[in-house]
């Protein structure tokens, strides 16, 4: 796969979907998989509130303590990157979903003897945002 050096991932969601239904599959899909949810922040809704606009953006923090509790036993300042983030927005091509590739966060902080479970991690972003987007490609830079 093919991670910029900023280390995002994305995926766009088929033409025909909104920031709506791309989300409920996206919470679908962590849930399915069993893992916590521990926030989400609706940006838009944030900006109304505040009397601005902006196009939708929702961001959801998820991951499972003991999966990324290695990463941050490593390399505490891992701790800045955790737990797990995806990020829809609408964007002038359709809906997007972003995300920080845990290989490059394991870079990032130097983590190498737990790079393997960084590698686990990004199958596992990739599999719920195929599936939030609907793609049954492998998920990347679109």
């Amino acid at each position: 796969m093919n991670t910029p050096d900023n280390g995002l991932q994305r995926v766009l969601a088929a033409p025909q979907d909104d920031l709506e239904t791309v989300w409920k599959r996206l919470l679908s899909a962590i849930e399915s998989a069993k893992i916590p949810v521990f926030s989400i922040i609706d940006h838009k809704q944030n900006a109304v509130e505040a009397g601005l606009d902006m196009a939708g953006a929702r961001v959801i923090t998820f991951g499972n303590p003991a999966v990324g509790t290695a990463l941050m036993l490593e390399a505490p300042e891992a701790a800045l990157d955790l737990p797990l983030r995806i990020l829809a927005v609408e964007t002038p091509q359709g809906i997007c979903l972003l995300w920080n590739d845990p290989a490059w966060i394991a870079s990032r902080h130097g983590i190498v003897k737990n790079a393997d479970v960084a590698q686990k991690i990004q199958k596992l972003m990739e599999r719920l945002t195929r599936e939030a987007a609907h793609h049954q490609a492998e998920a990347g830079n679109q």
